[in-house]
Parts: C-alpha cells; structure tokens; sequence
C-alpha cells in the first residue's frame, strides 16, 4: 500500500513538472580576418564566450563564414568581424582605448567589429590560458550590446566600460557575469522591437 501511494506520489509529481526550457538562440557569424590568433586560442576563446552566456540561458551558435545579408524577424544574429587596423575615428580621446565597436541597434545581422591591433597588443600582457580567456570576455562584452540593442555600460560585472584589475583576476579566474539590469536587457531582446541611434564600443 505504502509504495502504492508513494509511486501515485511521484506519479503526480513528475506530471506537474515543467520540462526545462531550451536555451535562446543567438547565432554569431565570425570572420577572423587574419590569422592574427593561434586558432586554437580563438576556439578557447569562443567556449569561453559561450559559457558565460549559457549560464544566463542563452546558447551561442557560432558560424565561421560571412553572415547573410538579411535575417528573419524570428532570429537574433550577430556578424563579428576582426579590423586589423583601428579605424581612423577611434583615435579620439573618448575612444582612444577602444577594442571593439557594437552597432547595437536594427534587427540584424548586428554588427561587431573587434579592433585585432589593440587586442592583440592588449593581450600580451597575460600568459598561458589567459588571453584566450581575456579575448572570451572581449566577444562576449561586445555580443552583450548587440544582444540587449542599446548603448549603454553597467558599473559592474561583464558589461563595464573598462575593467580594473579585480575583474582581471575574475576574468582569469571563474570569469566575470552579466550584472541583473543586464540579464533583464538581454531577455528583452527577444521581445518586441527597440530602436536608439549610437554605437557602444569597450
């Protein structure tokens, strides 16, 4: 009778629970533009990128070829590209320190431009596993302003405009998370549209 009730139990249990949903899609064309990276580092650097997005329920799907020139209204999709020279523009003051430039708004592809002269002088200062950690926090950074369509950075946490030496340390650790007025930007993504005009760059 006992193991009667308790299987009833789990019967009833287990019909109400809800099947865990699937991660949100975001696909990201990449175009290296030069081999500027070891590719492995560029793979690491990608899972990385990856990680921090799937602990906040969205899956990256990465694709190493140009990006379509048109996307459904279904789709979030982001083109990510390596300038091997730092565009003219960015040499002012305000944007002197700049590794990369998202153009956040539309409903994509989205674009990113990452600035593989200023990285790639950025990373040496770190070793072993660490730049392609670094360079994870880069692409992700720059998919989290695509993603959340607006120029804006937080004070803490992976979107901050610049990162001291304590996020360093996180970064090169467990790695630094999307602060919770992020997690909320990035869900609203994929709901209805949203429009401004600036491109957010780090």
């Amino acid at each position: 009778m006992k193991c009667c009730i308790a299987a009833l139990l789990l019967s009833c249990l287990t019909a109400g629970a809800k099947e865990p949903e699937a991660p949100l899609r975001v696909v990201v064309y990449l175009q290296s533009g030069g081999v500027w990276l070891p590719g492995a580092a560029l793979g690491s650097a990608k899972s990385q990128a990856s990680r921090l997005f799937l602990a906040e329920g969205i899956s990256l799907e990465w694709r190493d070829c140009k990006p379509p020139k048109s996307t459904t209204d279904e789709e979030v999709v982001v083109a990510v590209s390596f300038r091997m020279s730092t565009p003219s523009e960015f040499e002012r003051n305000d944007r002197a320190e700049a590794l990369a430039v998202t153009y956040p708004y539309g409903k994509g592809p989205l674009t990113v431009m990452v600035f593989a002269d200023r990285v790639a002088r950025y990373l040496t200062q770190f070793h072993g596993n660490e730049p392609a950690k670094v360079l994870g926090h880069i692409l992700a950074h720059e998919i989290g302003h695509a993603i959340e369509g607006v120029a804006r950075h937080s004070d803490a946490g992976l979107m901050k405009p610049r990162w001291n030496w304590q996020d360093l340390l996180e970064i090169r650790g467990n790695g630094l998370h999307f602060a919770p007025q992020d997690r909320d930007l990035l869900m609203q993504r994929f709901l209805p549209d949203r429009a401004a005009a600036t491109p957010a760059s780090l």
